[in-house]
């Protein structure tokens, strides 16, 4: 049975009310830093609610409400999405393009170092529809850089008893194998070990940070040997710090309190401070460094759209939404004249919404300082914020440091991630400094 007119009006309502939902939350997840799109984006909104009045009958009630309201809050949050804006977009990423040379189809070229980073994270369709052309072209122009390896052929003669040639076709070829369960097994292991808090997504990500380097090191990219799949969590950013500490911090702020209650760490002491940062100042760096490849390798659930990993949103924005802030990184001052205003957003600070918000948070900004320059747009204060963090000296000398290490690679594992196994390296450390002592005190007699 046909649609009736007003039918078809709705119906057309509703499925440019879902891409309209779509590029309105695109724009206030990516375009924060841009003015100029976000109005364009509320005026798409604007026009859509104008021409959504004019059929006003064919919606039902209930439906013009929730409409309306929805309308509404885009208007909203885009209008908030302004205020904040203040990394402009800094021109534009091009890295496909069409090049007209012989007759026929312009030829697609593609970046190569985009593309390779960009086959990553999605599949040959998903990259054809950001460069704006087929599959096929995607994948051939993996195999012109060299990115991609050929294929086995399809068909293949072969040659029968009589001498006829038969045209067969080749078996599917088999995908290297990746893990064995043992490997597996072992892996997660180490990465719990490490990072006991972990939960299986973000053990998914940290296999997909390192089981994929590896076989992309070993069996080369884009040849199939690591399947990138889906994984879910639902995280905002506000939770970075809580995850951060979650993750990684947590665990050796516990091993430090456990060295204190039970092994003799007295962190009022410069040299018990200088022996934490001498035997695990590194391995937290390390903790770190794969704490970040994990979070950017896991995937997070967007509402309305397909899940993504940091990485990927951030490579894909660059392109889709402009890259923001490399001006800023060309032009660092490195001798700035006046350093107590340098850095600051003057924009920003005389805007009284964000500067009242700022106050409101930070109540010890607002408290009245004496000023060394009261003309100075306003005010130097008298002190600036700071945080010391002052490395104590080591005790020791050269010859002593380099007898602590040679004897703790004898007694202990410093490789190990095993938290037990950094308890002795401490205690043997202990053992052995306080053995210097012991010795210094004799000579000295």
């Amino acid at each position: 049975m046909p649609l009736q007119p007003d039918d078809q009006i709705l119906n057309n309502f509703r499925i440019s009310y879902l891409n309209l939902s779509r590029n309105v939350q695109r724009a206030l997840l990516t375009q924060v830093g841009d003015r100029i799109r976000l109005g364009e984006q509320r005026e798409e909104v604007i026009r859509f609610s104008e021409a959504a009045r004019t059929h006003r009958a064919c919606f039902p009630a209930d439906e013009w409400i929730t409409l309306e309201n929805s309308l509404n809050a885009m208007v909203a949050g885009l209008d908030q999405a302004c205020l904040q804006s203040s990394d402009p977009v800094e021109g534009q990423l091009v890295v496909a393009q069409k090049v007209k040379g012989k007759r026929g189809r312009p030829k697609v070229e593609i970046n190569k170092a985009f593309l390779e980073e960009a086959l990553t994270h999605r599949g040959l369709v998903e990259l054809g529809e950001v460069f704006q052309c087929s599959a096929r072209t995607v994948r051939r122009r993996a195999l012109d850089h060299g990115i991609a390896q050929p294929a086995p052929p399809v068909f293949s003669p072969q040659p029968e008893e009589d001498g006829a040639i038969t045209i067969r076709r080749n078996p599917p070829p088999a995908r290297d194998l990746q893990l064995s369960n043992e490997e597996l097994d072992l892996k997660i292991h180490d990465i719990i070990t490490q990072f006991p808090h972990f939960g299986r997504v973000m053990i998914t990500g940290t296999l997909k940070a390192q089981v994929a380097n590896w076989m992309e090191e070993y069996r080369g990219r884009c040849r199939g040997s690591y399947i990138f799949g889906r994984s879910i969590h639902n995280t905002r950013i506000e939770r970075l710090w809580y995850d951060v500490t979650r993750g990684w911090g947590q665990k050796w702020k516990n091993f430090f309190i456990e060295l204190e209650l039970h092994y003799d760490l007295n962190p009022l002491i410069a040299a018990h401070i200088w022996l934490l940062h001498h035997l695990f100042l590194q391995d937290i760096a390390q903790d770190a460094k794969e704490w970040v490849e994990t979070w950017n390798s896991h995937k997070m659930a967007i509402a309305g759209q397909t899940s993504r990993s940091p990485r990927d949103m951030f490579l894909f924005s660059l392109l889709q939404d402009g890259p923001r802030g490399i001006q800023h990184l060309l032009s660092v001052e490195d001798n700035p004249d006046d350093i107590a205003s340098y850095g600051i957003d003057w924009e920003v600070a005389e805007n009284l919404g964000i500067m009242e918000h700022v106050l409101l948070e930070n109540p010890q900004e607002d408290e009245l300082e004496e000023v060394v320059n009261p003309f100075a747009p306003n005010g130097v204060p008298a002190r600036t914020n700071e945080v010391l963090c002052e490395a104590p000296g080591c005790p020791f000398s050269l010859e002593q440091v380099q007898a602590l290490d040679a004897g703790l690679a004898v007694r202990v594992d410093r490789a190990s991630k095993s938290m037990i196994e950094k308890r002795l390296v401490w205690v043997e450390a202990v053992n052995i400094c306080n053995g210097f002592y012991i010795t210094m005190y004799h000579q000295s007699l």
